[in-house]
């Protein structure tokens, strides 16, 4: 016997037809679905009491799938091609969340980086809080003071007219000895913006950006900042003011080349500094996003030397030097292959009569690394670790676990002897501070930083970037461990260690005189003994052409290797883990392309896959 039916006598309610906005009722939508092969734009009914809030770039909540998600409106139209819409479920904020010229931005970024618009989304956007929005929106601007008029050189100066003349120009202001670029800088921006100009100045992390915000405001120029330091609240409520015409400056690190507003002119501040890589898919980096939102606007570059990848738009004319000539500066060698010759000593102990010395250095700590004496093998801890000595009476240690080794022994021959392998910043003081008793010698380096110096006597050994500087310049730079540096497995050491060491003396004062570790004849000492010169960048852009690698062709790393399919056009290297890909400029919408096919393949196939097009370095891993 069936079991009985219970009827219900309730009456059944009717799905009421929900309004819907009167004019461009479709909204076309980018949802955050997490699915990579789903980044496209769905269409969504306006409901009318959202017609006023649901705009271009204004930040929604939509049903997919069974479940509310996040979602950026592109665009309003007045039909869609599809039946049965859903329809917006809430608008996050009033505020649109992006401009139409910053969806325009992250859509041609995507395009170029093969990214979703998803993954260009969080790079460019704070996470939005609530209070920081209502800040933005009580937020009443100063009016600026006035600026006093800066003569500027020539070259500087028509860079600065074409830009208010709306020319968009593009030009490169390299680092000179004595810091001088730093005057001309600050004496551009400042006349930039006395004429009308809004700058997005851009640089590597966030103590630059303090140091430049003080300096700016000392100069009576309001500005907005934007970095990770920043409270969530403060983060948020300035990048949502950043389009204020009241602030003509926005200063941050490389997220703020997202920010707000309509820019004249970008300024990105050393840009082959790994800071300006982003770890996070796509893998972006500043200057490819500055080469992109500088289209129709200006763009000038400051770096310590002429990184390889602009060469060819210097020698097309695409870009300009605003330095007119840079003053070659006193440079001592030595061929001994000792880590301080004589010559270096003699250069410290002159140059201390009068001020500071730098010496710079490969790496931190006291012995970075230790051997067996017998076999040479690395010297490693029971948990893996290699050893390293952190001061000359210490024990050796793990640099993993901390572990103090009193009884190593070698796990290959069982010898007990070390040796060291490398010298480190603190071993270089002690060294230092025996040969110059009396003078003061202080380490600089990533965990203990020295910012500013006065210009008494002193040695100062830093590792690369943590330079601290000294309002009259050193009297000298060490320039040491340049065999170790320029034998680094990575294709670009050597453009890397001419940044470093270019940046270092720029640090030198007008009549200082500078050591460099190498001979005379490597390839990087010769850019400092001519620094006009592009003879070098030429041989070595032609060496790349021939060889066909980055930056002569467009490049791409993908991991694991495809196992088939790669178009004519593109050459593949490497092995069934991780390949390289590479073809001309010319063909690389193909190579783009073809990494497009090949992510949406495997997410169908819920494959996992990595790659990178024009990535920072082509040797690196990708996550």
């Amino acid at each position: 016997m069936e079991p009985l039916e219970l009827i219900s006598t309730a009456p059944k309610r009717r799905r009421t037809a929900l309004p819907v906005a009167l004019q461009a009722p479709i909204a076309s939508i980018l949802v955050d679905t997490g699915v990579v092969h789903l980044d496209q734009p769905f269409d969504y009914l306006v409901p009318a009491k959202w017609e006023d809030f649901a705009q271009p770039g204004t930040l929604v909540r939509v049903p997919f799938s069974g479940r509310l998600c996040d979602g950026v409106i592109i665009e309003r139209s007045e039909a869609s091609l599809h039946q049965s819409l859903k329809a917006i479920s809430s608008v996050t904020s009033s505020i649109p969340i992006l401009t139409v010229e910053l969806l325009q931005l992250i859509e041609r970024c995507r395009d170029y980086y093969v990214g979703t618009f998803w993954d260009l989304f969080r790079s460019a956007v704070p996470p939005r809080h609530a209070r920081g929005e209502k800040d933005a929106l009580s937020f009443q601007g100063e009016n600026a003071p006035e600026l006093k008029s800066h003569a500027l050189p020539n070259r500087v100066e028509s860079f600065v007219a074409a830009a208010v003349a709306g020319k968009a120009p593009h030009a490169m202001l390299l680092n000179q000895q004595g810091e001088i670029h730093q005057r001309l800088l600050l004496d551009a921006i400042s006349e930039m913006v006395r004429r009308g100009l809004k700058i997005l100045l851009i640089y590597p992390d966030q103590r630059d950006v303090e140091v430049a915000e003080n300096l700016v405001n000392e100069r009576g120029m309001h500005t907005s900042t934007l970095h990770s330091g920043l409270s969530p609240q403060l983060r948020y409520r300035n990048y949502l003011i950043s389009e204020r015409n009241e602030l003509p400056i926005t200063i941050g690190t490389r997220g703020a080349l997202f920010a707000r507003g309509k820019y004249d002119v970008i300024v990105l501040v050393d840009e082959e500094d790994h800071a300006y890589q982003e770890p996070r898919s796509p893998g972006w980096s500043a200057a490819g996003i500055a080469n992109i939102r500088s289209a129709g606007i200006g763009l000038l570059t400051v770096a310590p030397a002429i990184p390889l990848s602009r060469l060819s738009e210097l020698d097309s004319g695409e870009m300009h030097l605003l330095n007119s000539e840079i003053p070659r500066p006193r440079v001592h060698t030595d061929n001994s292959g000792v880590r301080i010759p004589t010559s270096a000593w003699n250069v410290m102990r002159k140059a201390l009569k009068s001020g500071p010395v730098l010496v710079t250095v490969a790496r931190k700590g006291h012995t970075p690394g230790l051997l067996c004496q017998s076999c040479k093998n690395r010297a490693l801890c029971t948990c893996g670790g290699p050893l390293v000595l952190m001061s000359s009476h210490a024990v050796p240690s793990c640099s993993l676990c901390d572990r103090v080794s009193i009884d190593w022994r070698c796990g290959e021959c069982q010898d007990q002897r070390l040796r060291p392998l490398g010298i480190g910043s603190e071993r270089t003081v002690e060294e230092l501070g025996k040969a110059f008793p009396g003078i003061p010698v202080q380490s600089s380096t990533a965990d203990k930083r020295l910012e500013e110096l006065d210009g008494s006597p002193r040695i100062v050994v830093a590792t690369s970037g943590c330079e601290p500087k000294v309002k009259v310049g050193y009297q000298a730079v060490i320039l040491l461990d340049g065999e170790f540096l320029a034998a680094r497995a990575e294709l670009d050491a050597l453009q890397d260690l001419r940044r470093r060491w270019k940046f270092s003396v720029s640090l030198l004062a007008a009549a200082g005189e500078v050591f460099a570790s190498l001979p005379d004849a490597h390839p990087v000492v010769k850019s400092l003994l001519m620094p006009n010169s592009l003879e070098y960048l030429h041989r070595e852009m032609a060496e790349r052409r021939e060889l066909q690698l980055p930056p002569a062709v467009a490049s791409a790393v993908i991991s694991p290797a495809p196992s088939g399919g790669v178009p004519e056009a593109v050459r593949i290297l490497g092995t069934a883990e991780r390949a390289v890909l590479t073809c001309a400029w010319e063909v690389a919408p193909v190579l783009r392309e073809y990494l497009r096919s090949e992510r949406d393949a495997a997410s169908l196939a819920k494959r996992k896959i990595s790659y990178r097009f024009a990535p920072f370095r082509i040797d690196e891993r990708v996550q």
